[in-house]
């Protein structure tokens, strides 16, 4: 992204990134009178006042023309909607066939109306307006999630948030009580804006998406995965589906730049079309537990450099293997091995794709094909001659193969002949 023209680059002091946890950012845009800044890792975010309450922009004129950046009527596209929210729960019923399902944000409450014919269902909204045609519509929607409310209502097997996480204040703190709402492997499904998207970057300050206060955070692939893993979701599916999206609503939208909101409203033309910008993401996680989303994040940092052929050793449960299968770069096949009998049939029992999971000494775990990429954590810390299994793991390599290490293990592998490829604060990876 470019700084709008006269805009200074100096960083700004903010709290720290909910996806990288670095506590600066540079200035990017002035719109709607409100500053956006981005951090180095990609994220953007709108600076809010103190004392301004995000949550007081959802009033009835948000639903029914009284915000330029809200809907034209969002009653009248209840067809329209509803016939999107049944594709969306096609999407969902491919990794979950039933149970109950939580959604955050549900206005209106048009995709509870469809979930019912699957799932059991929760509404979240915090619109007292949009509540209150729920409640008349009989649904079961509260304005917020509490503990106790989530133990006694939960735990879920799907949480939903459909155009929800860029408005929220603390996105962090709302993944963390999905968390703790979630059965261990339930799906979140997420739909945002993709702010890496190439109409995001032509458009700059002008994207039809940039529209704080209303939008609060602007994510890409790269943010959105970085900040689910932080909080304790593996994100294995993201994609820019094509949309049905209601006549009223996309003119409503564009003629907020060139004027004649007033005359959308008032014609309110029906129908739906087809539309893809490919700026708009849904993102499906799994919600993982068998492994802390801190040790996850070496995986995250290992998937940028992992191909081909990948051994993890000392595999655990396999969340971080099965994520290096989801994000490594032309992965063939990726082998987990680990020498405890049940850990290995619990991580079987979600082994998918080109995943294996072998019981094996993973100190001894090596065959003659030899690995793309070779992932050594939590081994190295368990095993008595580390230096010996370092050995392995780079013989175990093919031409130009990539080790992955925890950082410790930097004076090791130097005497080696491996070259430095990319580091963070914990993890190096290195080239054969």
């Amino acid at each position: 992204m470019v700084a709008e023209a006269g805009s200074s680059r100096e960083p700004v002091p903010i709290g720290a990134c909910v996806a990288c946890g670095r506590s600066d950012a540079s200035p990017l845009y002035d719109v709607n009178g409100f500053g956006v800044v981005q951090c180095r890792c990609g994220l953007a975010r709108t600076l809010i006042p103190p004392g301004f309450d995000p949550s007081s922009i959802y009033t009835e004129g948000y639903f029914h023309g009284g915000h330029k950046d809200g809907y034209a009527d969002y009653s009248a596209s209840g067809d329209e909607l509803r016939y999107e929210f049944r594709r969306i729960l096609d999407a969902i019923t491919k990794h979950v066939r039933g149970g109950s399902l939580i959604e955050i944000g549900c206005a209106y409450g048009f995709f509870l109306e469809e979930a019912a014919k699957t799932f059991s269902t929760l509404g979240v909204e915090i619109s007292a307006h949009a509540r209150t045609v729920c409640e008349e519509r009989g649904l079961d929607v509260v304005r917020t999630v509490t503990p106790e409310l989530l133990a006694q209502r939960g735990p879920f097997d799907v949480a939903v948030m459909l155009d929800v996480l860029e408005h929220m204040p603390d996105p962090g703190e709302l993944l963390d009580q999905m968390h703790a709402a979630l059965r261990p492997g339930a799906q979140l499904v997420i739909t945002t804006g993709d702010f890496g998207s190439a109409v995001a970057r032509a458009m700059g300050k002008r994207w039809r998406l940039m529209t704080p206060p209303q939008h609060l955070w602007f994510f890409s692939r790269a943010t959105v995965t970085a900040l689910l893993l932080r909080h304790g979701f593996r994100v294995h599916t993201v994609e820019h589906p094509w949309k049905l999206v209601p006549v009223a609503l996309m003119m409503y939208q564009a003629t907020r730049y060139v004027g004649g909101q007033g005359l959308v409203r008032r014609l309110m033309p029906s129908g739906r079309l087809p539309i893809n910008l490919f700026d708009a993401m849904r993102v499906i996680a799994e919600r993982i537990d068998d492994e802390a989303p801190e040790y996850l994040a070496g995986y995250d940092f290992a998937s940028r450099h992992t191909h081909g052929r990948v051994l993890d050793l000392a595999c655990g449960l396999g969340a971080g293997t099965r994520l290096l299968a989801a994000r490594g770069r032309e992965v063939s096949t990726v082998v987990g091995v680990d020498a405890a009998s049940d850990v290995i049939r619990r991580a079987r029992e979600q082994a998918r794709g080109a995943v294996q999971f072998v019981q094996a000494d993973p100190t001894a775990y090596f065959d003659h094909e030899g690995f793309d990429t070779v992932v050594a954590f939590d081994l190295l810390g368990e095993v008595a001659d580390r230096e010996l299994m370092l050995v392995r793991a780079i013989a175990a390599l093919r031409e130009h193969g990539v080790l992955i290490t925890p950082a410790t293990s930097r004076p090791i592998v130097e005497r080696y002949g491996l070259r430095e490829r990319e580091h963070d604060a914990t993890t190096i990876a290195w080239q054969r």
